[in-house]
């Protein structure tokens, strides 16, 4: 059991950045597939260079935090395509996620948004940035 215990601890532990978007990819090599690449329109080398956790929807996106820990870096869409009264977006997933971080007393990842939605870009990082001044600074 111990042993168990111990192999769960080290696979939280590991690093991995998440990429959370209901259509896109990361960075797809073949050029006739720039409009489901975020590096085609942002230039985030990271896209490019390292090896992201994709999920696709609200739910995914807290499933895989409580799987695997805090990323080292996040990257948000905003519009998650889940349409509805009850709809979820990359916002709500901003907004859980610093939730999360003050709840465990984490320091916020890094963090990236690349959603085309201007507003929704703005809201994100509107929240997130105030939340690390005004929670993580005390």
């Amino acid at each position: 059991k111990i042993k168990r215990i111990l192999q769960d601890m080290t696979y939280k532990e590991k690093k991995f950045l998440l990429f959370i978007d209901d259509e896109r990819f990361p960075y797809v090599k073949n050029p006739k597939l720039d409009d489901v690449s975020a590096y085609h329109y942002t230039n985030y080398e990271p896209f490019k260079t390292k090896k992201w956790v994709i999920v696709r929807s609200y739910n995914e996106f807290i499933d895989k935090i409580e799987e695997l820990g805090l990323p080292q870096i996040c990257s948000f869409d905003n519009d998650l395509g889940d349409v509805g009264v009850d709809e979820k977006t990359g916002y709500d997933c901003a907004k859980w996620l610093c939730t999360y971080c003050q709840t465990n007393g984490l320091k916020f990842p890094d963090y990236h948004v690349h959603s085309m939605n201007p507003i929704g870009k703005v809201n994100i990082i509107s929240y997130i940035e105030n939340y690390k001044k005004f929670v993580e600074l005390k």
